[in-house]
């Protein structure tokens, strides 16, 4: 039975955009654009656009609506029997609804890799300076001012990131004001973010571009929670698009709405749900559908081959992480004998305790600003307090921020890479070796946020502490997807691919070296012992490293040189200054460090043995992760080496038909807005 037709006239120009960023919206009045989006709509909702509550977003908690998971079919033997798990934007405005907020740019060698004409770098730059409102300082010609999408250090900075920088410093990494001007690779910064300085919003896509249009415009349509099941052709030629619930009611063929397109049909559903939408429009065209990777051909078996080489899913950039790599100690910035009902000062940061809760290191605390007529009945918590801040001083609120402060991009030295291992020197010679613009990994420095467990929840922890973490920006491995059934709600056969391809291990070890060597060196201002009250457990401006927590880092052997020590006892009783047990030796598992106050100043690099680079491996194994921006699956090539998609975005062998997103790099995607 033929699917119902749509009541709307017959002259719109359709667009399925359920990550919408991808696409700039120009409209002319006379052109009718409407929107299919299977995500949530975002407009003005104040948990989308409070940066600093963003992990909430990205819960997998059975209740939260802003995010989609694609679990592992397979267990793999790459990850040592586990399955991995791959989040998805679920909301209008994709990725930049809900995401860190990390404004990260590609190298410039990214976007000519393309080698497609027009997509040049020195092309492209004028529209990524159109799109930026970049608040920050700025030497050089690279960044827009007068674009939607804002571009600011955010609201706070915290003094730990200074001391990151620091100690980067202090390893060889120079400090420059801007890694995202598509040249630099090999350096640190203070670390930009999507955050408007003016309003201390998130800026997403879709309010900086699909809002304000249809605020003045009546040619734009939006309809959330649509779904695009398949593709509508007659002959080769795309002439709308069926879409149904993104809910699963248990129905084997669900009721589908299809809207018709005159003018064109652009596909951006998502690197990973854009292949299902097209796998199974060719399934309902009968087309023989053959369980491998791919049917998105139009014309040909041939194509279909072709397809199947490239529709893979290449987990780049942001995409391999080792959350958690490296997570440390830090010591208490404020004294606990200040009350936490006191507004702390705006240069310290806030280790606030009471008889019941204790609250982890939070990143800078609140402005002095921050109201105080209920703090004056009773204390508040961190998290009233935040919000009671944000009431007053959004742009310089503790929500302003996303506690992502600093980073650095690296690449191997000669010396460095020669210890890497053959993998991985060889992808670096086909790769990196003529293009210095390319960083071997990006890292990160996170003090995390424990507003409550409610609000912010992170790893279970009982005192303060800041994680370090890196980032594969190039990594060798591929993944797979494939439709499982005709049913778009059943779940697709998916494997991330995560670490099938052994050069990725030497550059994510090496940066968990990198970064560990960082945090032994962030020991702060130094003071004068006559300064420091232990008595009153005043350890202001001291080292901010105390330690390791142990259980966040690979587990060497008990008489390995580079094993991990614990908080030091001083400090264990300052976190726990009731806890009858704290410095009781407990075995080999239980190794405390030096006092910070009679530890030497760290000056040689830890050395590691072969047994010790195989712990590391074993842990990256079993902790590797994605952060989201998965590509590739609709390479844009030439069509006889397996390309999809052709320099104008137009899918071979179809007409009418676009894709326009992470799904359309041919090797490695350039990072945007998303």
């Amino acid at each position: 039975m033929p699917a119902p037709q749509s009541a709307l006239p017959d002259n719109f120009l359709e667009v399925k955009a359920a990550r919408d960023e991808k696409i700039r919206l120009a409209t002319r009045p006379e052109a009718c654009v409407f929107f299919a989006s299977a995500s949530v709509a975002n407009a003005w909702d104040p948990w989308v656009y409070r940066p600093g509550i963003y992990v909430k977003n990205m819960m997998r908690d059975g209740i939260n609506d802003k995010a989609t998971f694609y679990t592992d079919t397979e267990e793999s033997s790459h990850l040592r029997g586990r399955k991995s798990i791959v989040p998805c934007a679920n909301i209008l405005g994709g990725g930049s609804s809900i995401n860190f907020q990390m404004y990260t740019r590609a190298s410039a060698s990214d976007w000519d890799d393309f080698n497609q004409p027009g997509w040049e770098a020195k092309n492209l730059l004028p529209l990524m300076k159109r799109i930026e409102n970049y608040q920050k300082p700025c030497n050089n010609d690279t960044h827009g001012k007068n674009g939607p999408i804002s571009i600011s250090n955010g609201g706070q900075i915290t003094p730990l990131a200074q001391d990151f920088l620091r100690a980067a410093h202090e390893i060889g990494i120079p400090y420059t004001d801007d890694l995202q001007d598509l040249d630099t690779a090999n350096g640190a910064e203070i670390w930009a973010k999507y955050i408007s300085a003016i309003t201390g919003r998130r800026s997403d896509a879709a309010h900086g571009y699909i809002h304000p249009v249809r605020a003045i415009q009546k040619n734009l349509h939006l309809r959330c929670n649509a779904k695009a099941s398949r593709v509508i052709f007659e002959g080769n030629k795309a002439v709308g698009v069926a879409y149904v619930s993104p809910r699963n009611h248990g129905h084997q063929s669900p009721k589908e709405t299809i809207i018709m397109a005159r003018k064109l049909v652009v596909l951006s559903s998502g690197t990973l749900s854009t292949p299902q939408a097209t796998l199974l429009s060719w399934s309902a065209l009968e087309l023989e559908a053959e369980r491998s990777f791919a049917l998105w051909a139009f014309e040909s078996s041939r194509t279909c081959r072709e397809w199947e080489k490239n529709t893979r899913s290449a987990f780049d950039a942001s995409d391999i992480k080792v959350l958690l790599t490296l997570r440390h100690r830090t010591t208490t910035l404020r004294s606990p004998s200040s009350e936490l009902r006191k507004t702390p000062s705006p240069s310290t940061t806030s280790f606030a305790e009471t008889k019941k809760r204790r609250a982890r290191f939070v990143p800078l605390a609140l402005s002095t600003s921050a109201p105080s007529a209920l703090s004056t009945c009773y204390p508040l918590t961190l998290l009233q307090q935040a919000f009671n801040s944000w009431e007053i001083t959004p742009q310089k609120s503790l929500l302003a921020s996303n506690a992502i402060d600093a980073g650095f991009k690296l690449r191997p030295t000669e010396a460095e890479l020669a210890e890497m291992g053959p993998e991985f020197q060889d992808f670096f010679e086909k790769y990196f070796r003529d293009k210095p613009d390319k960083p071997g990994v990006t890292f990160l420095r996170l003090c995390f946020i424990d507003l409550n467990s409610e609000s912010i929840p992170t790893q279970s922890c009982s005192d303060p502490s800041f994680t370090m973490f890196n980032y594969l920006e190039y990594p060798a491995s591929r993944g797979r997807i494939h439709i499982a059934s005709k049913n778009p709600h059943v779940e697709p056969t998916f494997d991330s691919g995560f670490m099938n391809d052994k050069a990725d291990f030497a550059p994510i070890r090496w940066g968990y070296k990198k970064t560990r060597e960082i945090a032994r060196r962030m020991d702060g201002k130094p003071l004068d012992p006559e300064e420091i009250s232990i008595s009153s457990f005043d350890f202001k401006h001291i080292s901010a490293y105390r330690g390791d927590l142990t259980s966040h880092h690979p587990h060497y052997h008990p008489t390995s040189k580079a094993k991990t020590f614990d908080v030091d006892i001083v400090t264990a009783k300052q976190i726990l200054p009731e806890g009858l047990t704290v410095g009781i030796h407990m075995g080999t598992w239980s190794r405390p460090a030096e006092p910070v106050l009679t530890r030497p100043k760290v000056k040689e690099d830890i050395q590691y043995t072969k047994e010790d680079d195989d712990a590391i491996d074993d842990w990256i194994a079993d902790h590797v992760e994605t952060t989201w921006h998965s590509l590739g699956t609709c390479a844009m090539k030439p069509r006889d080496v397996g390309g999809v998609l052709d320099h104008n975005l137009n899918v071979y062998g179809t007409k009418n038909l676009k894709v326009a997103e992470y799904a359309q790099s041919s090797l490695r995607a350039p990072e945007t807005l998303s």
